[in-house]
């Protein structure tokens, strides 16, 4: 698994990422049962999944994603056009 997405009341916008990610041929995993951010993370350090990208309402509004480096617990920033109509 490449990624994990975790939305934060931003399900249509973070299934986009999901499937953007997926086209571009990496493994991601969609968070489905609306956990926790804390409980979400624990998962994906359990998993091993090395990123965690995080989509709450700040993101959308901004255009943006957040990824979470779970090695180094490094966060980043990259923009992502959210054409939710």
């Amino acid at each position: 698994m490449d990624y994990y997405v975790i939305p934060l009341n931003t399900q249509k916008e973070s299934l986009l990422v999901a499937s953007d990610l997926r086209n571009q041929g990496y493994k991601v995993e969609y968070e489905l049962m609306n956990k926790k951010l804390g409980k979400a993370l624990e998962k994906a350090n359990k998993e091993n999944i090395p990123n965690v990208i995080i989509i709450g309402e700040d993101e959308v509004r901004n255009n943006r994603i957040t990824i979470k480096n779970m090695d180094t617990g490094e966060e980043r920033f990259e923009s992502f056009q959210f054409d939710i109509k």
